[in-house]
C-alpha cells in the first residue's frame, strides 16, 4: 500500500515520506504541525493491529493519539 501512495504522489509532484511504523508516523505528523493545521489520521479505523515485517503488532491510532496528549475526533 505505501508504495503505491508514495507513487501516486511522485505522480503529482508531491513531497512525502514514508515512515511504515504507525505510531511513529503519526508522533511525526505532529510534530511537524502547526497551530492552525489538522493532522488527518486515516485508514486503520476499528484495527487494533498493525502487520510488520509479517508479525502482528498491538497497535490503536485512538490510544496512540492519547497517549501523545491529543484528543482525537472520532
Amino acid at each position: 500500500i505505501a508504495v503505491a501512495v508514495a507513487r501516486g504522489l511522485e505522480e503529482a509532484g508531491a513531497a512525502y515520506e514514508v515512515e511504515l511504523d504507525r505510531e511513529l508516523a503519526i508522533r511525526r505528523a505532529l510534530e511537524a504541525s502547526g497551530p492552525g493545521d489538522i493532522v488527518l489520521v486515516a485508514g486503520k479505523g476499528h484495527e487494533k493491529h498493525q502487520v510488520i515485517g509479517g508479525r502482528l503488532i498491538p497497535h490503536s491510532d485512538i490510544e496512540c493519539l492519547r497517549r501523545l496528549g491529543c484528543t482525537p475526533c472520532t
